[in-house]
């Protein structure tokens, strides 16, 4: 990968430098795979079956269909569909970040092996990550409003069936 400079021959310190930087990428990496996976399994497992389970228990509480109305029904399943939404920005954002981070710590391992290293490089690949953040937001946005949905579906069935 070039990025429009001169490949500069680099020292021992030089390359030191970018075995560290390659090294704690490496880790930072991992460490952000393995907890943004495991987190956002159960998370979106838990707003998917939570929701469903609730569009489900409101279908068939056809004893209280004239007391639920149609809020905590339309609450559900837009939550469920939230939650999938969800999963699929997900995907979008974890692809857009990843890749830019991994070659952005390939570069600093083949500098640190070979010795020839492009500053230049770099930049570019800051700015790809940087520009993958702007997921994070319907990301958020489409979790917190799959929750929001439960928490209003159930409350209103909640006050209806009781009230």
């Amino acid at each position: 990968m070039s990025g429009g400079g001169e490949l500069v021959g680099i020292g021992n310190e030089q390359r030191e430098l970018l075995r560290g930087l390659s090294s704690d990428l490496q880790t930072a990496e991992s460490r952000l795979f393995t907890q943004v996976e495991s987190t956002f399994k159960w998370l979106m497992a838990t707003l998917w079956a939570s929701n469903g389970g609730a569009l489900l228990a409101t279908i068939g509480a056809q004893e209280f269909a004239q007391k639920l109305g149609l809020l905590p029904f339309v609450c559900f399943a837009v939550g469920l569909v939230l939650s999938l939404i969800m999963g699929l920005i997900n995907l979008l954002y974890c692809s857009r970040s990843m890749l830019p981070i991994t070659e952005l710590k390939n570069l600093f391992v083949i500098g640190s092996t070979v010795g020839d290293f492009d500053p230049d490089d770099v930049q570019p690949l800051v700015d790809r990550i940087n520009r993958s953040t702007i997921f994070k937001w319907p990301l958020w946005a489409s979790g917190i409003g799959s929750l929001v949905l439960l928490v209003i579906g159930a409350a209103t069935a909640a006050v209806r069936i009781w009230a």
